[in-house]
């Protein structure tokens, strides 16, 4: 759960005017420090914390505000600011700045051991004016700026390989997060490996990958842009490697496959027939077996991904999805528990473990999430609002109000966002208002009906995981049990596109066999 609607995040560009710290000349608009050591360029993010800091002048600047001018409009928590403070720490290291970024416990950072010559450049490096703050965010949406976190020194071609890989390794970890920020900034490593090694198809396959999540999240008015970002890095793949998998895979993926669920597996399952060991490959071929039902079968495969990445976060939310809906609750619990300690500021995450708490008779301890998390996790007042009203429906002594009030935010939240019909599915159908459910379901699946909402995010509002597609999958949680016994199920599943499916692939969904 994050992102944000404005196009100026994802490629926001420094604008504040280069100042001195001590020896080091910092640069932010092409993000780079010079220093005795060196020079190096860092990702965007990190410079914006870096001005931030250096403009108060060695007081203390607070987690909160950081996050709200660093990640401005973004639902991020501690981990996205935890890495860019690591990363700045490194960085002035490497260029032997001599300050240092010291942990308030509690509150925030400063830059400790400030020296008094700290002065904005203007044009001849040894004027000296006080610093100022001039933030211009703008860009072209979900586009990525280039050439990031590389020491730029000139080197054989043998060390420019191992620094290339060094970027692409820090990107895969971004990616796997599953989180927007981190797409983009799994984007710009890949960016910066590829200068140096322009002829590297794995590497442009990886950077498909990503530009296609970068997609994903875009806001309406920069798709089209991070769309064709994807296109060209997958050619370029293609171009060196013709068979390469990430590329395909990228490709698949590109375009929304709501109903082309067949077409998505063929074309998933060939690719894995020429690279068995292919993650991307492996991962959205579970995803998509969870969207049309097969349950144990994309189950199964997110066990084995999991084992295979046990430090993504997005593998193991999705793997406590998956755990609930092959009805193993106990293990459920166990994975986002364990996988919580180690994330405790990751949404998608923290959304797995609330509702396997509000919809399997724990509502109580739901609340209790919510109510730590309110300020922590920096949750949008009608997310709160809705979550808090579905886990009051499902307390053992809700009310009759309690049921009405989580009824009628439902029905606006349908009407407001892609999170409000996948909430709908959920909670509706377990709090005995299953012909509303079904009004929901079909305005957001056929829209058709009396609830059909905008499939865009409105301005402003963060992304939910890859909400912004239609997806099934919520169809097949325990909690959707009794739409799925209703007669009106198959149906919908018929007009959805779901039951062709199954007649091409000759699978049934798990719920229709034994």
């Amino acid at each position: 759960m994050h992102g944000s609607n404005d196009p100026s995040i994802a490629s926001a560009r420094i604008g504040h005017a280069d100042f001195m710290i001590g020896a080091v000349a910092v640069r932010p608009v092409t993000r780079t420090l010079e220093g005795p050591a060196g020079t190096v360029a860092t990702e965007p993010r990190i410079m914006q914390v870096l001005c931030e800091l250096a403009d108060a002048a060695g007081e203390v600047v607070t987690r909160e505000t950081l996050l709200a001018r660093c990640w401005p409009g973004m639902l991020v928590g501690d981990d996205a600011l935890n890495r860019a403070i690591f990363e700045l720490r490194r960085a002035l290291a490497a260029v032997g700045a001599g300050v240092a970024v010291e942990t308030i416990p509690k509150t925030g950072y400063r830059l400790a051991g400030m020296p008094s010559n700290l002065s904005e450049i203007t044009g001849d490096p040894s004027a000296r004016s006080a610093p100022s703050r001039r933030w211009l965010l703008a860009g072209a949406g979900g586009a990525a700026v280039t050439g990031v976190a590389v020491i730029l020194l000139r080197r054989g071609p043998s060390e420019r390989e191992r620094r290339a890989a060094a970027l692409v390794e820090r990107a895969d970890i971004l990616r796997r997060d599953d989180v927007p920020d981190a797409a983009e900034q799994g984007v710009e490593f890949y960016r910066a490996a590829l200068k140096l090694t322009p002829d590297d198809a794995a590497a442009w396959g990886k950077l498909a990958l990503a530009q296609g999540a970068v997609a994903e999240y875009a806001a309406p008015d920069a798709t089209a842009q991070a769309v064709s970002a994807t296109e060209q890095a997958a050619q370029r793949a293609l171009d060196l490697q013709p068979n390469q998998p990430d590329a395909r895979v990228a490709l698949t993926m590109l375009p929304p496959h709501f109903g082309g669920w067949f077409a998505v597996e063929q074309s998933l399952r060939q690719i894995l027939a020429d690279f068995p060991d292919n993650l991307a490959a492996q991962t959205n071929l579970s995803l998509a077996l969870m969207e049309v039902g097969r349950i144990r079968e994309g189950g199964a495969m997110g066990d084995r991904l999991v084992k295979r990445e046990p430090l993504s976060p997005a593998f193991q939310y999705r793997h406590v999805y998956q755990l609930w809906a092959r009805g193993r609750l106990r293990e459920a619990d166990q994975a986002a528990d364990q996988a919580l300690q180690l994330w405790p500021r990751h949404a998608s995450l923290w959304l797995s473990r609330f509702w396997t708490f509000a919809l399997t008779g724990r509502a109580a301890a739901a609340l209790g999430m919510l109510e730590a998390a309110d300020n922590a996790l920096g949750l949008p007042a009608p997310l709160r609002n809705l979550l808090r009203l579905s886990a009051r429906a499902c307390l053992p002594e809700r009310t009759a109000g309690d049921i009405a009030a989580a009824i009628a935010a439902h029905v606006s939240a349908a009407r407001a966002s892609q999170f409000g019909p996948v909430s709908a599915i959920l909670v509706l159908p377990a709090i005995g208002a299953t012909d509303l459910a079904f009004d929901i379901v079909r305005g957001y699946f056929l829209r058709q009906g009396p609830i059909v909402g905008s499939l865009e995010r409105p301005a402003g509002q963060p992304a939910i995981n890859q909400q912004t597609r239609r997806h099934t999958a919520p169809l097949w949680m325990p909690s959707a049990a009794p739409l799925r016994a209703d007669p009106r199920f198959s149906p919908l599943c018929e007009a959805v596109g779901l039951a062709d499916y199954w007649r091409r692939s000759g699978h049934q969904p798990d719920f229709l066999t034994p």
